[in-house]
């Protein structure tokens, strides 16, 4: 290797040799030359006693950096085996071994272990930066790709740690920065490869996992141009995987718990069977066996910060501190026939902090077990999670009483004397923030919370955005952001100053997430779920700057296609409107943000050109659509929110329906109110033309449907007791012979839109959960219904069975859906900020064709 690394003959290294075989070994076999004695180096590398002979650690490490990268420049090469096939497994190649001996050299293999290594001990320089640069852009793939055959690929993520924190201490310039970020998405990239049974065969990092980065990612960008014959994705599945897990695990059972070791290279959870495991980050191995003794649910796991021992608590009423290298158990304290929910080691090791069902907390010496002090008591319920604060001083603890108390942790410390008050329901979590300023806490009540922890006062209001409990908070390793994982399956970002989520929700659990850890070095968060499944996430998506953030960032309120079918219009309670080209998912115009509210209901005109927009703000608006920018027409007359509005079939006349408990028919030209139909005693929901724009129908707040003339404004027909709740949705049938009615009492109501029968009788009722949107297809035959728990549901338009109920996605309610005049596709917007388009195919089954999320990519 040496002879090699240093571009001499293997006379040359032996005759160097020779004359220090007094201080020396070299290995006959393997021809390893080390050290006789530890006293050589230390010689060597001590001024006082080397003199001339002094190795110069900083010069000798930026020349061992430099040659590692002149190495695989010359060396490193695509298909450095020349695999014939990616069709098999790396372990199923005929003839590997010799293939990898003779197309990977020492020296190479040196080079691709410990360049990072070598570049860390060594001092900024521009040679090194140009080098990196050079190495990042042209031989980053095929670095990977030997790391892989030599089985040695979880080496990788750390280098590029290494490089990381180099790059860091040496911030300054543009090109510093911009090479920071690429360094980060290549860590990205190698961390998703290495932990995901695709490194298994090795060309699928050129074929399967470069193709699906995504399309932020600059490993994708820079290498595209370069590799021409690979596959390249675009569409939905890239806006997927920006928010993807990089990495997944499979556990036995469902995970309840989850720690990072300090060095970040483990990872350990528990299980709901009393199971401990403990994971290499970056191979995806377990170190050992299970490590066994608790047995029931493991509620709480804590490394020591040296990451030597293990702590655990579980519903057993045990706490017990494992070898965290051998799972060997090194003692146990029992609590008094009480659950303990929550363990913590403190900042120094030699206390440990326990908080459970008793209601109280107790700090033990981590050595014998002994308690330290008497029990800290306050909470009236079981005490849930507890936290040390970086400096050890203190202690906070929250709990199902709703509070969130401080102690202080060493004699004589000063801490709050009443407790944080704010959570209308139990405290599940809670975390200091890196500098101790402030504490975040995660609740039953859905919500996050951000207090200061000297005075309990709340830093702004409470952060909403997820659907069920709140089960786990941590801060980012900088205290800007806060990531929370909650019973809704999803983990979210938040940022603290502006009080608004920054991303997320990154959705790859199936049922509730239970615990969330921060890796030390800030780059990762791993999240465990009762799913049985461990993801780890991006610490860092959504805080890359100087990128715009496109589309809608609140919930999206209503969807409609365009009469050719080639775009759709969106409106959301971001007071904004978007227009999308349906085949490529780009916004084609907006936000647009012509409104002061709400943006409730948005409708194209017949002809395409316009479209129509209602609001929170009292006010209806006609806009161009190739200009989009402008109001060209707002419509005033309503005393309180427009909720629905429509064009009549020819186009000449606008209809809008408000919270006024009033229907007001518009001239489409002037913007002129020609009519106000009253008789709801409640608010507008929801309202439709008939095919042949003779009628309106109605549905209210009132628990009923009006059908109205819209020559004498007079009420046609009406329900009477059919919906046993608000109506928050009704449609014709395209025929004109049907109607269609959704209500939060759960039911889809058809019923004939003849007029002949004053109380509008239903012909069938079909059953969902509280359901916030319907449609009819565009040949009158299927009848789609959204639901306020994210479900969507296909009947027969004619008999009421159910046809497919498998539209999968939404997280939160589907307010809004629309079928493209073909009937071949449908779209869908919720409340969980997103836009979805699925292909109906003639049997009725679906497949989602692509997503519009929150950042605006399909």
């Amino acid at each position: 290797m040496l002879a090699g690394f240093l571009e001499v003959d293997n006379g040359r290294i032996c005759a160097a040799l020779q004359p220090l075989q007094s201080v020396l070994h070299v290995s006959e076999s393997k021809h390893v030359v080390s050290t006789l004695h530890s006293s050589f180096p230390e010689f060597l590398l001590q001024s006082e006693l080397a003199g001339s002979l002094l190795c110069d650690q900083i010069a000798h490490n930026r020349h061992l950096a430099t040659k590692c990268f002149m190495v695989m420049k010359k060396q490193l090469r695509f298909n450095i085996c020349n695999f014939s096939s990616s069709q098999k497994y790396d372990n199923d190649v005929q003839d590997l071994s010799r293939r990898v001996k003779s197309a990977i050299s020492s020296e190479l293999f040196y080079a691709c272990r410990h360049w990072a290594e070598h570049l860390r001990l060594s001092p900024p320089c521009n040679q090194l930066m140009l080098y990196l640069s050079e190495f990042l852009r042209t031989q980053l793939l095929f670095w990977v790709e030997v790391l892989n055959l030599r089985k040695s690929v979880g080496k990788g993520s750390a280098a590029l740690i290494k490089t990381l924190k180099w790059l860091q201490s040496n911030k300054g310039s543009p090109e510093i920065s911009e090479l920071h970020e690429f360094v980060r998405d290549a860590y990205i990239f190698i961390t998703t490869f290495a932990g995901n049974p695709v490194c298994q065969s090795t060309p699928h990092l050129y074929l399967s996992v470069l193709p699906l980065i995504p399309a932020r990612n600059r490993i994708r960008d820079n290498y595209k141009a370069q590799l021409k014959g690979a596959p390249w994705v675009k569409g939905t599945t890239l806006s997927r995987r920006s928010g993807a897990a990089l990495v997944t695990w499979e556990a036995s059972c469902g995970v309840t718990a989850v720690a990072y070791s300090p060095d970040s290279m483990r990872v350990a959870y528990g299980c709901r069977d009393g199971s401990i495991c403990v994971w290499d980050t970056y191979y995806g191995t377990r170190f050992n066996g299970r490590f066994k003794g608790h047995d029931k649910l493991v509620s709480s796991l804590a490394f020591s910060p040296n990451g030597a021992h293990l702590i655990s608590s579980s519903r057993d009423c045990t706490i017990r501190i494992w070898d965290a290298e051998t799972g060997v158990a090194l003692g146990s304290f029992n609590n008094d026939a009480q659950t303990v929910n929550s363990v913590a080691f403190s900042p120094e090791g030699t206390r440990i902090a326990s908080g459970g069902d008793d209601c109280a907390v107790c700090l033990r010496d981590s050595n014998g077990g002994a308690a330290i002090a008497g029990l800290f008591q306050g909470h009236t319920s079981g005490v849930t999670s507890i936290a040390f604060s970086p400096d050890g001083t203190r202690l906070a603890s929250g709990s199902y009483d709703c509070t969130i108390r401080v102690w202080a942790a060493v004699p004589g410390g000063t801490v709050p004397v009443n407790p944080f008050k704010g959570h209308t329901s139990g405290v599940l979590s809670i975390a200091f923030s890196p500098d101790g300023e402030r504490i975040a806490s995660g609740s039953l009540d859905h919500t996050v919370r951000v207090w200061s922890s000297s005075t309990g006062t709340q830093f702004a209001s409470p952060f909403k955005g997820h659907n069920d409990s709140v089960s786990a908070v941590v801060f980012s390793s900088d205290g800007t952001r806060i990531i929370s994982g909650s019973w809704d399956c999803t983990v979210r970002v938040w940022d603290i100053s502006h009080a608004i989520q920054v991303a997320g929700p990154f959705i790859g659990h199936n049922q509730g997430v239970t615990s969330l850890a921060l890796s030390p070095d800030g780059r990762s968060v791993v999240s465990g779920s009762w799913d049985g499944f461990i993801h780890f996430w991006d610490a860092h998506a959504g805080v890359s700057g100087g990128v715009e953030v496109l589309g809608h960032t609140k919930a999206v309120t209503c969807v409609k296609f365009s009469p050719d079918g080639n775009s759709l219009i969106s409106s959301s309670a971001d007071y904004s409107i978007c227009i999308w080209d349906v085949n490529t998912g780009d916004i084609k115009d907006g936000p647009n943000t012509g409104h002061k509210g709400n943006v409730s209901s948005v409708a194209f005109s017949p002809d395409g050109q316009f479209f129509l927009s209602g609001s929170d703000d009292c006010t209806a608006g006609l806009w161009d659509v190739e200009t989009g920018t402008t109001i060209r027409i707002r419509f005033i007359g309503h005393e309180a929110g427009v909720t629905s509005v429509a064009f009549s079939p020819d186009g000449t006349s606008v209809i809008t329906g408000s919270h006024d408990n009033t229907l007001c028919i518009w001239d489409g030209h002037s913007g002129e109110m020609t009519n106000q139909l009253r008789g709801h005693p409640r608010g507008i929901t929801s309202l439709a033309f008939s095919p042949n724009g003779r009628n309106i129908v109605s549905g209210s707040w009132d628990n009923t449907i009006r059908l109205w003339d819209v020559d004498t404004g007079a009420t046609v027909a009406q329900t009477c007791d059919d919906h046993k709740d608000v109506i928050t949705s009704v449609e014709f049938s395209p025929d004109g012979t049907r109607i269609a009615s959704g209500s939060y009492d759960g039911t889809v109501q058809v019923r004939s839109a003849s007029g002949h029968d004053p109380l509008l009788a239903k012909l069938f009722e079909c059953y969902a959960n509280a359901v916030v949107s319907v449609v009819f297809s565009p040949d009158s035959t299927r009848l789609v219904a959204g639901s306020r728990d994210g479900t969507i549901r296909m009947w027969d338009a004619r008999s009421g069975i159910l046809i497919s109920d498998r539209f999968n996605g939404h997280t939160e309610a589907v307010n809004s859906i629309a079928f493209a005049p073909d009937g071949r596709r449908m779209v869908s917007g919720s409340s969980d900020h997103t836009i979805r388009i699925w292909e109906v195919s003639g049997d009725h089954g679906s497949q989602e064709s692509w997503i519009m999320s929150p950042e605006g990519h399909a």
